[in-house]
């Protein structure tokens, strides 16, 4: 409901605002945005998300949700079909979420791939998903198989980010905000079980409610803002 919402009243203020080319452009990535396609738009129409022009998208950012609700009709699919294979075994289900994890990692950070199909499409984001899926199983991956099957793949990541050299910022920066919201969800898993939360827990469970809301009205406030008031708004400085 929000995405059309916030799809409706980009249309609306467009209508009145944009150049058609930019109304135009806009009425695509409403139709991308609210079948969960957007990342194909913006692949298509514009590969570098960097790109000035962007700026003045509204929708721009909704290809994130793309690559979300993709993994959640990929991903079921994928673990019915080890659960099945595996008779129910949760080993498998394990093994399944190291080795996309691992091998999403892989597809992100090889320097083959074109940076548009690393930043728009699900295989190169699919570790994000993941590895929150491991949270789940925690408590199976301290078995000592599994503990060893993941000093594996934490290797063989060790081993690919020394080979590759030309690891962007932009990159170490993904990696890092992973890293650090899985070690947060970890602690906040950790205190629900022992049924102490802390001080810290509520504004973070907060934070994590209003987030989605933020994210989406917060491009479409700055891209009218630009068009109306002040075409030379910079967030951050160059």
């Amino acid at each position: 409901p929000l995405v059309l919402i916030v799809s409706g009243v980009s249309l609306l203020l467009g209508y009145f605002w944009m150049l058609p080319m930019a109304y135009k452009n806009t009425c695509e990535t409403v139709v991308g945005s609210t079948t969960f396609l957007n990342n194909f738009v913006q692949f298509i129409t514009s590969s570098n998300y960097w790109d000035g022009s962007n700026d003045y998208k509204p929708l721009m950012h909704t290809w994130y949700l793309g690559v979300l609700m993709q993994f959640y009709l990929v991903f079921p699919l994928l673990m019915m079909f080890v659960n099945q294979l595996g008779r129910g075994k949760v080993r498998y289900m394990v093994s399944l979420l190291l080795f996309l994890v691992v091998a999403s990692l892989s597809f992100y950070l090889l320097p083959q791939v074109p940076t548009a199909q690393k930043f728009y499409l699900l295989p190169a984001r699919l570790f994000e998903f993941a590895v929150g899926g491991l949270l789940v199983y925690r408590e199976q991956l301290r078995n000592k198989c599994q503990t060893l099957f993941a000093y594996f793949l934490l290797l063989v990541l060790i081993l690919l980010v020394c080979v590759n050299g030309n690891i962007e910022v932009t990159q170490w920066r993904l990696l890092l905000t992973v890293a650090v919201s899985t070690l947060l969800l970890w602690l906040l898993l950790e205190e629900k079980e022992k049924r102490q939360p802390t001080r810290w827990v509520a504004p973070i469970v907060y934070m994590g409610k209003a987030s989605l809301s933020f994210y989406l009205w917060h491009q479409v406030v700055l891209a009218f803002y630009r068009y109306v008031f002040n075409d030379d708004l910079v967030i951050v400085k160059k």
